[in-house]
């Protein structure tokens, strides 16, 4: 009977692990209502998908999420490149695998007056520049550039979107801003006179990066929830915040990313 019961309780206890919520989450770009509205309805599908509850969990702030990341406690994170890159990383330890990503491209400007004199970022050594705050990918892309230590531009970092940081740009807060390209376009066709002192390499968009906890054949399922054409209208707050409405998502892998691995040695504590 002792053997049985502990067989019993054994089987009780894989079956309860089993049954555990996958936790999702994304870099912290939003307020946790924006981020709710974007990412649960991704749990959501995934749910469905699975057959296990998946959760979104909103990642709070830049030190939270990249605590929890490095512990290990995401099942999934929808993230910009850079922080697929380090998580599928050799070096992370993390070992994790981007199995797919949003479609488009990512690229990004520091924007200037027409009439400013400064034609490259070496101008801006000793100007402020307004950015999102770092590890924001945009703000990490522009900040490796800089590499000697003693010669750094000053950051005015802005809790938002490029909105906001063009808000601070026209106000006179900062020299020079850091802005996507479909927004630099869209700010060009509406006459502002600005004018882009350097580009960034283009990279792919934000990729869903999934533990090893999860089988290859629960990412299949993953992966056909995400790219099968119908279930875009439930994703529809997703790919107007970040692929300009294109849908649904495309298959990739972690060797897509690695050119992204760019947070080790620019970001202190990655």
């Amino acid at each position: 009977m002792g053997i049985i019961h502990k067989l019993l309780t054994v089987s009780a206890l894989l079956v309860s692990l089993s049954a555990e919520a996958l936790v999702l989450s994304a870099s912290p770009l939003e307020s946790e209502a924006d981020a709710q509205r974007i990412y649960a309805p991704v749990a959501e599908l995934l749910s469905d998908a699975l057959g296990v509850e998946v959760v979104f969990e909103y990642g709070a702030d830049w030190l939270t999420f990249s605590r929890k990341l490095i512990a290990s406690d995401y099942d999934l994170i929808l993230s910009e490149p850079h922080i697929a890159a380090y998580a599928s990383s050799k070096t992370s330890v993390l070992s994790m695998n981007v199995i797919s990503r949003l479609p488009g491209e990512l690229k990004y400007h520091v924007i200037v007056s027409q009439d400013n004199a400064a034609n490259n970022l070496q101008d801006l050594q000793s100007s402020q520049i307004c950015m999102l705050p770092s590890p924001n990918y945009s703000g990490v892309l522009i900040m490796k550039e800089f590499t000697n230590p003693v010669v750094q531009p000053s950051v005015v970092q802005v809790q938002g979107n490029d909105d906001k940081i063009f808000s601070y740009f026209k106000k006179g807060r900062c020299a020079a801003a850091v802005i996507n390209d479909l927004n630099y376009q869209r700010l060009l066709t509406a006459g502002e006179q600005i004018k882009s002192i350097y580009t960034t390499v283009t990279s792919p968009n934000f990729g869903l990066t999934v533990s090893q906890r999860i089988p290859q054949a629960d990412r299949e399922l993953i992966n056909n929830a995400l790219q099968d054409p119908a279930n875009a209208d439930r994703l529809n707050v997703l790919y107007s915040t970040y692929s300009a409405g294109q849908s649904p998502f495309v298959s990739t892998d972690s060797a897509a990313y690695q050119p992204f691995n760019i947070l080790p040695g620019v970001v202190w504590g990655w």
